[in-house]
């Protein structure tokens, strides 16, 4: 008897002391609730913020047409963010069901001091090697949590910082295959014209 009320004492502990990261629900970034968000909700925020967008299919990049059948569904949205500083565009991605399971960032390298400071501050800290503790990853990056979702802050290159709010579940495969994937439709970094001359 003694033995169960210490398991049970200590069940009770650890469920106090995740409380916080059971009851929080997922991330909200730019007010899209991810693994609960509607494609045509997303849409009309969208519309709502003068966002230009357009959608593409996971598989292949090909376009979507607005009207098309497939809008929606295991597609992702290239957003062009208006009036967010340092935001350099946004990527939506949706499954088979037309529910946002995906949110990456791509942003301004100066703005990851503060990016950072606020994810300290919103969500659990899994790892940090943005100052390059960890040589085994190809490039530098922080890791949160809160619930079941992992929110990531990625310095691929001095010229290129992305975010990334994804399902844990789903980690791995956009960690990976949107770093390839996604690199066609990065914006290019202008180079002076005299460079050619060299």
């Amino acid at each position: 008897m003694k033995k169960f009320f210490s398991l049970l004492l200590g069940l009770s502990v650890l469920l106090i002391s995740l409380s916080p990261v059971i009851a929080a629900g997922p991330p909200k970034p730019f007010g899209l609730a991810l693994d609960q968000a509607l494609y045509n909700d997303v849409l009309n925020l969208l519309e709502q913020r003068a966002w230009g967008y357009e959608e593409f299919e996971k598989k292949g990049d090909a376009p979507v047409k607005k009207n098309s059948p497939q809008a929606g569904r295991n597609t992702f949205l290239r957003v062009k963010p208006r009036e967010k500083e340092g935001l350099r565009t946004l990527y939506l991605f949706f499954n088979d069901k037309m529910i946002l399971e995906a949110v990456i960032a791509g942003l301004e390298p100066r703005v990851l001091p503060d990016v950072k400071a606020e994810l300290n501050r919103k969500y659990n800290l899994v790892k940090d090697s943005l100052m390059g503790e960890d040589s085994s990853v190809s490039y530098a990056y922080a890791l949160w949590q809160q619930a079941s979702f992992y929110i990531e802050l990625q310095k691929l290159s001095p010229h290129y910082v992305r975010l990334m709010y994804v399902n844990q579940t789903y980690y791995e495969n956009y960690r990976e295959i949107f770093h390839k994937t996604l690199g066609t439709f990065r914006p290019r970094i202008k180079l002076v014209p005299w460079l050619n001359e060299l």
